[in-house]
């Protein structure tokens, strides 16, 4: 959700599916963010590394949460998902991740992968 489906404007060129802000673990460099040039976006030579970044940074807010809406809520307490461009909570992005995850959920299970 957080790169656009992977089609969002740091998802493609620099490997970055969760918007991570540099300085990030694991980045290879950054640029600029359309809406807040400010912010430097981190970009990275993998999706891998992408990954790892996002764990190593977030994993322990989130280890452990099952329940996608307590998931979702621990990250958009950080500040840094689920906000707009004034740092203010979207108020949709919980039940929003919540339902897109449960969705997710029920593909895999239904495929039994």
């Amino acid at each position: 959700m957080e790169s656009g489906w992977g089609d969002g404007p740091f998802a493609k060129p620099g490997n970055n599916f969760f918007s991570l802000h540099s300085k990030a673990p694991f980045e290879n460099g950054s640029r600029p963010a359309k809406r807040n040039p400010k912010v430097r976006v981190a970009t990275f030579a993998s999706y891998a590394d992408s990954a790892r970044s996002f764990a190593e940074r977030y994993g322990g807010l989130v280890n452990g949460k099952a329940d996608p809406r307590e998931f979702a809520a621990a990250l958009q307490d950080t500040g840094n998902f689920g906000v707009d461009e004034h740092g203010s909570k979207v108020p949709t992005f919980v039940g929003g991740f919540a339902g897109t995850a449960n969705g997710i959920r029920s593909i895999i299970a239904r495929r039994q992968i």
